[in-house]
């Protein structure tokens, strides 16, 4: 029977050698019985020692001969570095134009913030556990629409999440650009599982093959403070609702745009207006100004129209059992055409 090594093989120094450039190069200068089977094992040890390296190296621990624990820590150390932290309060990340996806979003500068908002949400849902706080996405930077903060088109299974400007002038903060390539989305789009809050922000819609901003498929989103602006004729919509989704617009909005679908659109979703909607220059609506069909569109309290120009086109269209909720006010929204109800649509 084969006797194991003595614990001197094992532990005395002397005993042993590293290998020489030689060894390396050309494996152990053995017998012609043992050279392959030496080599093999050389070669297998030597990788197995390169790989327990790359793991202790990558949770920067120096490897010490006289430890035996070494690879358990690195490995606990590892896992916990990229293992979701449940959040105590609410987490705040910052965005800037000027800032690097590769940062971890913690502080208002360059060298720490990231550049886009999708890979700041990305990051905050991949790193915490959010139960019962929410992630805010702070953009720190005033820009221009000239050098626009990149939209994070449809966010999908992101909980409560909140963009904002870094102050309350929303001009200051440029949200911009024409969104997904293959169109029929948004630039800003609370998806499935997703409450988004937008607010102090400019949302610019270069584009003429998305809506603006909404929500889809049960999705939640509320705007504060937002200014739309559509600079090319277009099909879509500044503010929707389609499929389940729920958009709320509230105090401080305004949209402006030249040729639209419909300015406030709702296709099997709710769209709700809660404040003072400001209606800058004479946008025309090619559809209606307020569209419904099999959804539901209701005002809330303080909800109003201000005007600076003459919107065109004809005041709404309710359409397949769809519902416009405006407390019996014939003339709730701006244009120059009567509105008008169809296949079981109700205007009250």
């Amino acid at each position: 029977m084969r006797d194991d090594f003595g614990s001197l093989f094992a532990l005395n120094a002397a005993l042993r050698s590293d290998p020489s450039a030689s060894v390396l190069a050309n494996g152990l200068p053995c017998g012609p019985f043992d050279q392959k089977l030496l080599n093999e094992l050389f070669f297998t040890l030597s990788s197995t020692l390169s790989e327990l390296n790359t793991v202790l190296d990558t949770a920067n621990i120096v490897p010490d001969e006289t430890a035996v624990n070494q690879l358990v820590s690195a490995i606990a150390k590892i896992a916990a570095a990229n293992s979701p932290t449940i959040a105590q309060a609410t987490v705040t990340l910052w965005v800037r134009t000027d800032g690097n996806d590769a940062n971890d979003g913690s502080a208002n500068t360059a060298g720490k913030a990231f550049q886009t908002i999708a890979a700041a949400i990305k990051y905050g849902l991949s790193r915490y556990v959010f139960a019962g706080f929410s992630l805010i996405i702070k953009l720190g930077l005033a820009n221009t629409a000239s050098n626009p903060y990149a939209p994070p088109g449809q966010i999908n299974g992101a909980g409560n999440v909140t963009i904002m400007g870094g102050d309350a002038t929303a001009n200051n903060y440029v949200i911009g650009g024409a969104g997904p390539a293959s169109g029929n989305s948004a630039l800003v789009l609370a998806g499935p599982g997703s409450q988004i809050t937008l607010s102090n922000v400019t949302v610019q819609n270069t584009g003429a093959l998305n809506h603006s901003v909404g929500s889809v498929q049960g999705g939640s989103m509320t705007t504060q403070n937002v200014a739309v602006v559509m600079t090319v004729t277009s099909t879509y919509s500044p503010f929707f609702s389609f499929s389940g989704g729920n958009t709320s617009i509230q105090a401080g909005c305004s949209v402006s745009c030249v040729t639209v679908g419909s300015v406030l659109y709702a296709d099997y979703g709710a769209l709700i207006l809660s404040g003072a909607l400001s209606v800058l220059g004479s946008p025309n609506s090619t559809t209606a100004f307020a569209y419904c069909r099999q959804g539901a569109f209701r005002f809330g309290q303080g909800a109003a129209f201000s005007l600076t120009g003459s919107p065109t086109g004809q005041r709404y269209l309710v359409l397949a059992n769809g519902v416009i909720d405006t407390g019996g006010l014939s003339t709730a929204f701006p244009g120059t055409t009567a509105g008008s109800v169809a296949s079981g649509g109700q205007y009250i």
